[in-house]
């Protein structure tokens, strides 16, 4: 049971102390028709259509900081990518730098809105896989 409860631990811990520019980052909830766009600089704009019909935006910075309301002012130098399969995905896109970009979308509380989350990435997408024995 002590190996049980220290792994477990050590999982929430190893959680708790990634990068939070590296995490997803939550943009909205019940959105319609995502669009993602990444300028060479790193910078990605995200538009979506809210429940109400209006077209909103936000720009995600290299730090991870949003800014809502903000359109990219740079040319797009991403495309689509099927190099991943993505759970939830609802736009991958690949730059030319190798780094992929994606919007998802899933519904994380049982009774709550379905999110529209941001992430990007170098690499295979990281795996976890937890086993009980």
């Amino acid at each position: 049971m002590r190996v049980g409860l220290t792994g477990g631990l050590i999982v929430l811990v190893s959680l708790a102390l990634i990068d939070a520019s590296h995490a997803s980052i939550k943009i909205a909830e019940d959105t319609k028709n995502p669009t993602l766009r990444v300028a060479r600089s790193g910078v990605a704009e995200i538009g979506w259509t809210t429940a109400g019909g209006r077209r909103r935006h936000a720009i995600v910075l290299r730090n991870g900081t949003v800014r809502w309301g903000t359109r990219l002012g740079a040319r797009n130098v991403s495309r689509p990518s099927q190099s991943v399969k993505l759970p939830f995905s609802v736009v991958v896109r690949e730059t030319p730098d190798g780094r992929l970009w994606a919007l998802q979308a899933w519904r994380r509380l049982r009774s709550g809105p379905i999110e529209l989350m941001f992430s990007r990435w170098r690499g295979a997408p990281m795996r976890l896989t937890l086993s009980a024995r």
